[in-house]
């Protein structure tokens, strides 16, 4: 079988694949292999076999599918690989480790014979690299017939098959699809296109490094990213351990890096960092794009924003709308959506504004937090529903600075544990007569709640 190769070179009448079924039916030991199925798979098994495209090459079981439903003029159309004689040399010698009379019907045998056949991508994953990295080796480990399939693993364990860098090529092609090795294209919108990277990998760090122009900075129309530096100061694994990294790029423009052929006008953005950079790396107001020129972004990206929500824990508590990836969740969605997602354990809501264009109307499922102890809604709220009378264990409540918040439910004197509710700030809002009544306005819009009134009874 070692002569199989110069025999297969020799002859020029008959195809590969013939003179490889000729030399097995010359030798009987080789019987074992004559089932065509069998053959077919390690002749796809080895990574330099050319099959035409009749066989997939991304995909190994769907191959070894296609590789068994072949028919004999396929096959005549395959060119059969260097390392196939070695492949099937492996195969029988399984017999040799077989210690009983009748070695070729015995359950043992099959039993090794299928697991072969199982990790046979396995046998193409370490011969690939073989052929890939032979060069790499002494002399004298570089002929694959004096090795075994075990000795080969131990041989080629130094060396990997990722693959680091993009091509020239690649990178020509990414200037107008944007895609790039490393990355992935998620979005393509009207206006923008968002690439995703977010693996670990060296491959994921270069695709970091051509979208960030190899930090060559603006003035040569890429960016100063910290990501895009291609030495030892990129911050690239530092960002993909918490989550991945989105580029947004215009589908148009008239101005390109110099390095990179990427529209100058670019942004990155990473969530678990609440970092949101232009070309420069300075913060932009992520909620004033979505809600303007990136509009078309906003649904895209509420996936994000509501995996900053925490699960389980007993406060919620938002200093700004616009700040921090809840504060930019509720500016841009509203509290539904975040409520659907806070636990239900929740004993604290505090919300802030320091943005007088964001208001909101509290949801109606405020009813299903019902250990809330104390709400406070600050220059954010336009509306109380009447379902935080359903509330009762709240024991403080206030409503500050709301400026379009017009009145609120008279429900809200009979919760049972409320001491107080602070009013302070809401100039349009009318507190109802039947409020004044069954409660009692100790202070300018400072009110005791019926819990307060009952301790001083």
């Amino acid at each position: 079988m070692a002569t199989l190769t110069m025999e297969l070179e020799k002859t020029k009448k008959l195809s590969r694949y013939e003179i490889l079924l000729s030399k097995l039916a010359e030798e009987p030991s080789y019987a074992a292999v004559s089932n065509q199925g069998i053959l077919l798979q390690f002749i796809i098994a080895d990574p330099t076999s050319k099959n035409n495209g009749l066989v997939p090459n991304e995909d190994w079981n769907l191959a070894r599918v296609k590789a068994i439903q072949l028919t004999k003029q396929d096959c005549l159309k395959i060119k059969v690989g260097e390392y196939v004689s070695w492949i099937i040399d492996r195969y029988n010698e399984l017999e040799k480790t077989i210690f009983v009379s009748d070695v070729k019907n015995s359950k043992e045998l099959m039993n090794l014979r299928n697991r072969f056949m199982e990790d046979l991508y396995k046998v193409n994953f370490e011969l690939t690299k073989f052929h890939r990295f032979k060069s790499k080796l002494p002399i004298e480990s570089r002929d694959i017939n004096k090795l075994q399939f075990h000795q080969l693993e131990d041989l080629m364990a130094p060396f990997t098959l990722e693959k680091k860098k993009g091509s020239v090529e690649e990178k020509k092609a990414a200037q107008t699809s944007y895609e790039y090795p490393g990355s992935e294209v998620v979005f393509r919108g009207e206006k923008w296109t968002v690439v995703k990277i977010w693996e670990n990998t060296e491959l994921a760090k270069d695709a970091a490094c051509f979208f960030g122009g190899y930090d060559l900075k603006p003035t040569q129309g890429e960016t100063s990213w910290c990501t895009s530096s291609p030495g030892s100061y990129n911050r690239y694994f530092y960002h993909s351990e918490k989550g991945p990294l989105y580029v947004v790029l215009p589908n148009e423009s008239n101005t390109f890096g110099n390095k990179s052929g990427l529209p100058t006008d670019r942004f990155q953005f990473h969530f678990p960092t609440n970092q949101f950079m232009d070309k420069h790396d300075r913060p932009i107001d992520l909620v004033k794009y979505l809600n303007t020129s990136m509009s078309e972004l906003k649904e895209f990206f509420k996936p994000e924003f509501a995996a900053g929500v925490t699960e389980g824990g007993e406060e919620l508590s938002i200093d700004g709308l616009g700040h921090g990836a809840l504060g930019k969740f509720i500016s841009l969605y509203g509290l539904d959506d975040l409520f659907e997602n806070l636990p239900l354990t929740l004993k604290k809501i505090h919300i802030k504004n320091d943005n007088s264009d964001v208001n909101f109307v509290l949801p109606k499922s405020i009813f299903k937090f019902k250990n809330l102890e104390s709400l406070f809604l600050k220059n954010c709220v336009d509306n109380i529903p009447e379902e935080i009378t359903q509330l009762s264990k709240l024991v403080f409540i206030a409503f500050e600075g709301n400026k379009n918040l017009r009145s609120i439910p008279d429900g809200i004197v009979h919760l049972p544990n409320l001491l107080f509710v602070n009013l302070k700030g809401n100039p349009n809002l009318v507190v109802s007569e039947y409020f004044k009544k069954h409660s009692d306005e100790f202070a300018p819009n400072m009110w005791k709640g019926k819990g307060m009134l009952k301790m001083e009874i």
